[in-house]
């Protein structure tokens, strides 16, 4: 994000975001992926250093994506180009102190999926007719055990399978280590567009967005390295409440079981 399109929404008369207070260039980016907007990317990978404010703006975008709480926000006072649609909210698995399995089982009871194993819970997704939203804050904090390296897992054997997928939407925040990593696993030949969530304006580490394909169907990813694991034993399919602010803080919205 540059500083002259702060300085242009400002001259415009639009207020800041009252979370993240601008990041205009970033909303609009993300806002016009939500909208599935023509030449917005499907998927969209956001990174940088620790400390730059990637799960803060997350947060303050998911609050323009939650049916209530968009209710509470000046939203005829931003940018409109910054405020996605009011749509139904995406759903958003937490991966803080979850494995990459659970993760993924979360997101198979979210949409209410039947698959017994984790390959079965990509080939559903690919063979639904409408596209889905799914939202992975905060990777990083994945797994019980810092030292297990759970959040390269869950890129490995979600995040990427999960990008290879054409009727899903996604978006990640992914750790600078690993996002070259998952832009490596994005197929060839597609075009990338820049999110960062630096002043300075972005890096080569600090993107990985693919666009959305022509046809609205793709078959099952394959190659996607993910253990044919089988749905724990006993589990019932529930739904993820919507993102709702806990403890009365905007930052510790997650959806969970």
């Amino acid at each position: 994000m540059s500083a002259s399109d702060e300085g242009n929404a400002r001259t415009a008369g639009y207020a800041p975001h009252p979370y993240i207070g601008g990041r205009t260039a970033v909303l609009r980016a993300l806002s016009a992926w939500r909208m599935r907007w023509p030449g917005a990317p499907r998927v969209i990978v956001l990174t940088g250093n620790p400390g730059s404010g990637r799960s803060r703006l997350i947060t303050g975008f998911l609050m323009m994506c939650d049916p209530d709480y968009r209710k509470q926000l000046p939203l005829d006072e931003l940018d409109p180009a910054t405020v996605p649609p009011d749509l139904p909210p995406p759903a958003v698995p937490g991966p803080e102190g979850r494995t990459a399995a659970q993760v993924l089982w979360l997101i198979a009871d979210h949409f209410g999926l039947r698959a017994g194993r984790t390959e079965d819970v990509f080939t559903e997704l690919a063979a639904r007719e409408e596209t889905v939203t799914v939202v992975v804050p905060d990777v990083d904090r994945a797994g019980p055990v810092r030292a297990a390296q759970e959040p390269a897992r869950l890129v490995r054997e979600v995040l990427a399978p999960l990008a290879a997928v054409e009727t899903v939407q996604l978006l990640a925040d992914v750790p600078r280590e690993l996002a070259a990593e998952l832009a490596g696993r994005c197929r060839p030949g597609r075009s990338r567009s820049s999110i960062s969530t630096r002043p300075s304006g972005p890096t080569p580490q600090d993107w990985c967005c693919t666009p959305r394909p022509r046809s609205t169907r793709a078959p099952a990813p394959r190659n996607s390295r993910t253990p044919p694991t089988r749905r724990p034993a006993g589990r019932s399919p529930r739904r993820w409440p919507d993102a709702r602010r806990a403890a009365g803080s905007p930052s510790s919205w997650r959806c969970s079981r």
